[in-house]
């Protein structure tokens, strides 16, 4: 995130805003400001307390556990190769979900930058960047995991500033960077299948080998500025690097803060009452945008009926599994639920009376439902 922001940061040079982002910002403002403020700071805020519970954990690891400097910055450089280790995982087993997720946040972030530029009265704004992909993401991360922090182990090593023995001090460190991978692969796989159970869009699914990067370059920053004052520099370069990472969430959380207001006042001045929750608009977003046929400007359908088109499909298919039970009337080895010519007996009463839309017992189609 850190390198990918500084280079966008390299181009300064503002474009005229053109009129085919300002009818996108007219028509998909709404669900751009839905989506950041219930997915997009969600996530930030999710990756804040990661970090923080990273600095808490290396504190008490420092002072308690009495690991050494080559002890917490290997810790936290191993947290950036389960994370790559993750990342490929998800690659491979949901391109498809990870596709979407990432398209579907760029859009959002392109409409708050214009939205944010128009409603602080400019006609310029600072060029789009490029989408998010797997080659310029997951590629280098795989990269510097494979081959770069090898080349650097050997390097230290043969220097003489790093060794088993400094590392692997402590008999709980190994003991605790197995239970992060356990935990952390566990988890990555746990969250890959809740993904997949649902439709494209529905939950989100990203890839954070962004974060690796930033870890390995920041680290390797860090040390060839205080390598110089010897081992217990490192324990230095192993807070600083959370603490960079930390602040740089703050900024980011600052900034999206800003813009979501200027786009909410924008939206309130020009649609009023078309701001809503994203809870109405995340299964009709992946249901128009997952196939890839729905047009940009199709108008999403509503929750509710996607819930009966649900609840359709599984009476069809109960009824194909079972015809003659739920065919009242038909004749079959069995007793018909419901003879021709006499009323049906409906009951909506609950039991305890507290709920009356809750069928409980005398109900003619119970089988189909």
């Amino acid at each position: 995130m850190i390198l990918e922001d500084l280079v966008a940061l390299t181009r300064r040079q503002l474009i005229p805003i053109r009129e085919d982002e300002l009818e996108t910002l007219e028509r998909d403002g709404p669900r751009a400001l839905n989506y950041m403020m219930s997915r997009g700071l969600g996530r930030v805020r999710a990756r804040a307390k990661a970090l923080l519970r990273t600095l808490v954990f290396l504190v008490f690891a420092s002072y308690l556990l009495r690991w050494s400097g080559a002890g917490l910055l290997a810790f936290v450089v191993y947290g950036a190769v389960l994370t790559v280790a993750v990342d490929v995982m998800r690659q491979w087993l949901a391109a498809r979900w990870l596709f979407y997720s990432h398209s579907r946040a760029h859009r959002a972030e392109d409409v708050l930058m214009v939205g944010r530029c128009v409603e602080s009265g400019s006609t310029r704004r600072p060029p789009p960047s490029p989408r998010r992909s797997v080659v310029v993401t997951l590629g280098p991360a795989i990269a510097c995991t494979v081959i770069g922090l090898p080349l650097v182990w050997f390097t230290l090593r043969n220097l003489g500033w790093a060794s088993w023995d400094t590392v692997f001090a402590n008999f709980f460190l190994p003991l605790c960077m197995m239970f992060m991978g356990i935990w952390r692969l566990g988890r990555g796989f746990m969250g890959i299948q809740f993904a997949k159970g649902s439709s494209v869009g529905t939950r989100d699914l990203f890839l954070d080998s962004d974060d690796a990067l930033d870890i390995y370059a920041i680290a390797l920053l860090l040390g060839l500025l205080l390598g110089a004052f010897g081992a217990g520099a490192m324990a230095w370069v192993a807070y600083l690097v959370v603490i960079i990472r930390l602040a740089w969430l703050g900024m980011i959380w600052r900034q999206q803060r800003q813009s979501l207001a200027l786009l909410q006042q924008r939206i309130r001045r020009t649609s009023p009452g078309t701001v809503s929750d994203w809870s109405e608009e995340a299964a009709t977003d992946a249901a128009n945008k997952s196939d890839g046929s729905a047009e940009a400007g199709a108008t999403p359908r509503s929750a509710a009926s996607n819930r009966q088109q649900s609840a359709n499909r599984l009476t069809r298919r109960r009824r194909r599994a079972n015809p003659r039970r739920c065919r009242a009337g038909t004749r079959g080895p069995g007793p018909a639920r419901h003879r021709p010519g006499k009323p049906m007996r409906l009951s909506v009463r609950s039991r305890s009376g507290r709920n009356p839309g809750r069928p409980w017992r005398g109900t003619a189609d119970r089988s189909c439902r």
